[in-house]
């Protein structure tokens, strides 16, 4: 937690951000490099069912440390962080005293212990609206997230889906997998791991089409030019 009168540090949450996108990458590579329908092979093998789960977790994860990272950037922006370039945010009323304090400000309680409870970011717009009660027109928050709102909001039905097998989570994904791929009709037993892995033809531009990456890829590298943009 931050002291008050010493505003806190925030560029090495966009760097842990960063490595845990580095790693969930490197996972995904490693088990995809090892995964086979026959997994009972001359070469150890992971089954294809096995390694799709790995994919799908490891997106969850970075999904999760996203939330975390736009929690701990907002209170620290609130405590009047200022990045390690010179960008800091205008706040809309006075700094607070510190992280803890940002906490209790943000939710309106002052007994509020982060330790035990935790703001909760699940949703973009629910990031934006809390950027505009604390910081001048919401920025950086709201140039940088209102652009991709669709796309976060596709990541979070993804995950959703990975974390829960409800009705209504099993329908949120289906109709996000077929918007995304712009498909009237999905296999039956699609899974997160199969949209995940599936080239990025939609969505995403000219670029990550014609170099063939996959909507995990893709839904990586938006998360990495977000963070940039978060904390500059």
């Amino acid at each position: 937690m931050g002291k008050a009168g010493r505003p806190p540090k925030v560029d090495h949450l966009r760097e842990s951000f960063i490595k845990d996108i580095a790693s969930a990458r490197s996972l995904v590579a490693k088990i995809k490099s090892v995964a086979a329908i026959n997994p009972n092979s001359s070469t150890p093998r992971i089954h294809v069912r096995h390694a799709q789960r790995v994919v799908e977790l490891a997106f969850m994860g970075v999904v999760a440390s996203w939330e975390d990272f736009l929690e701990q950037v907002l209170v620290r922006y609130l405590a009047g962080a200022k990045t390690d370039s010179g960008y800091q945010p205008t706040l809309r009323m006075g700094a607070t005293s510190g992280i803890s304090h940002s906490y209790e400000v943000i939710m309106g309680d002052p007994k509020f212990n982060p330790y035990k409870n935790y703001i909760g970011f699940g949703s973009p717009n629910d990031v934006i609206n809390a950027a505009k009660l604390f910081l001048d027109h919401g920025q950086p928050f709201q140039n940088v997230i209102h652009p991709k709102i669709e796309t976060l909001k596709n990541a979070v039905r993804i995950r959703n889906r990975t974390a829960h097998s409800s009705s209504k989570c099993i329908t949120d994904f289906v109709d996000t997998a077929k918007k995304m791929l712009g498909q009237d009709k999905l296999r039956q037993s699609y899974r997160p791991a199969d949209l995940l892995e599936a080239k990025a033809e939609r969505g995403f531009g000219n670029s990550a089409k014609d170099r063939g990456i996959t909507y995990f890829e893709a839904l990586m590298e938006m998360y990495e030019d977000l963070a940039k943009g978060i904390v500059p």
